[in-house]
């Protein structure tokens, strides 16, 4: 069995107004906040997520899409607590979707949460699992600290790094040499590189994987 840790991982509401999904035309804009993800709902004016470090990580001018790539937005300011973004395409936000952001802006958000180190103890261990699956990792220092936390919480578990992000490419071979498996997500990395690289980085990562005997799988 694994635990599939939340990390970096970024989703707007699990719930919203409408229920079938808000919609946004292109232009548009909206805040984006953290402070009432479990008791409110995201609307037209204000996408609640559950990440309350993302205002102390993004920028004016940088990109970011929700509902795992489908509607894209660039954002407009940064406040201490919220980000208003602009639209710059129309669709439709659905409920519990990922929110995606530049792969160099995810390195400063923490690797772990207090609740991943919690669940590390009180779930992992408790229930004899057999891998911690780390999403959003991006250098080979965030797998050292995974590592690190397992081990302090006295465990060997098997840690198998994600890998859906530009940063975590280019931190490939470092990264094999502390995880013991890695997930390509095809559909995540699909929004930092075109299709022809991607298959030619996809191609390389099975080359490095296998000649360094690390278990590597592919996710669409």
């Amino acid at each position: 069995m694994a635990l599939d840790l939340r990390g970096r991982e970024i989703r707007a509401c699990p719930r919203t107004l409408p229920e079938e999904g808000v919609r946004f035309e292109m232009g548009t804009t909206a805040m984006v906040r953290s402070d009432n993800f479990f008791s409110g709902a995201s609307t037209q004016t204000c996408i609640q997520i559950d990440n309350a470090d993302l205002p102390k990580a993004i920028r004016p001018g940088d990109d970011i899409s929700f509902d795992c790539g489908q509607l894209r937005a660039v954002v407009l300011e940064c406040e201490q607590d919220c980000i208003k973004v602009q639209f710059k395409e129309s669709g439709t936000l659905r409920q519990g979707g990922s929110v995606l952001i530049p792969g160099h802006r995810l390195s400063q958000l923490p690797i772990l949460r207090a609740q991943d180190k919690e669940d590390i103890l009180t779930v992992a261990l408790k229930n004899r699992f057999d891998f911690i699956i780390v999403p959003n990792v991006t250098s080979v220092k965030d797998v050292q600290e995974i590592k690190y936390a397992r081990t302090e919480a006295g465990s060997s578990l098997a840690i198998i790094a994600k890998i859906d992000n530009l940063e975590a490419i280019h931190q490939f071979e470092g990264i094999l040499k502390y995880a013991d498996g890695v997930i390509v997500l095809r559909n995540e990395l699909a929004n930092e590189l075109a299709p022809e690289k991607l298959m030619l980085a996809q191609k390389w990562m099975i080359q490095t994987a296998n000649m360094a005997a690390v278990p590597i799988y592919l996710q669409s």
